[in-house]
């Protein structure tokens, strides 16, 4: 991975050529080449253990075994890169409450929509279910400014309500210029129409090898 010294810089996340590989050397997928930029969605979809995951740890330069190039304009030093990993990579016990987990760590903070409602603050996070955590944790992302967000299934454990505020923030954040990329299952057909309709949605579909049928497919939706 290349990463621009000046973090200034609008953001692009490029891939070409790119391929994951197993710890025994299998490829999860045959070469991709995709392009993020400045102010766009981008939604992975694919099976189980097609390596979706792994992909934005590889982005994050935490899986080296790979092929071809991930170029990204951003510094991880400046915090312009927020990370959300699947809940099941996120079993620890803190004593702690949801409302001081969402200002962990916290400067200024952007105005958000509060994922997670001001009610639910108390409640301690070793006590919270699923769906408590992960508003919690997305409104301590949201709060942030960075420029590139990987998600890693975000919508899980996410009521309807809870899911309409995500998709909000996830505007706002385009809407000034940052860029989404995410792993979900479907929800390319639950994007608002205020999204698609102002700003560039990207779907990568991956298949695995194992299944004959590996294919990549990129959509754009054109603003209107």
């Amino acid at each position: 991975m290349t990463e621009s010294a000046d973090p200034r810089s609008a953001l692009h996340l490029r891939m070409t050529d790119f391929r994951l590989r197993r710890p025994d050397g299998r490829p999860m997928f045959d070469e991709i080449s995709a392009d993020l930029n400045s102010g766009e969605l981008m939604i992975v979809q694919g099976p189980n253990g097609v390596g979706k995951s792994t992909l934005l740890r590889a982005i994050l330069g935490l899986w080296r075994q790979s092929s071809g190039r991930i170029e990204l304009t951003l510094s991880f030093d400046d915090e312009d890169v927020s990370y959300l990993p699947q809940q099941g990579q996120l079993q620890f016990f803190l004593p702690l409450t949801l409302g001081e987990v969402v200002e962990l760590g916290e400067g200024e903070s952007r105005h958000t929509q509060e994922i997670l409602k001001p009610d639910m603050w108390d409640v301690q996070w070793d006590s919270a279910s699923g769906g408590e955590r992960q508003k919690a944790l997305l409104t301590r992302l949201f709060r942030s400014s960075s420029r590139l967000f990987l998600l890693d299934e975000p919508f899980n454990h996410l009521d309807h309500e809870s899911t309409q505020a995500l998709w909000s923030e996830i505007l706002a954040s385009l809407g000034r210029g940052a860029s989404v990329l995410l792993v979900a299952h479907g929800e390319e057909h639950r994007i608002p129409v205020s999204l698609r309709e102002n700003f560039p949605v990207k779907v990568i579909r991956l298949r695995g090898r194992n299944l004959n049928d590996t294919s990549l497919q990129i959509v754009e939706a054109s603003r209107e």
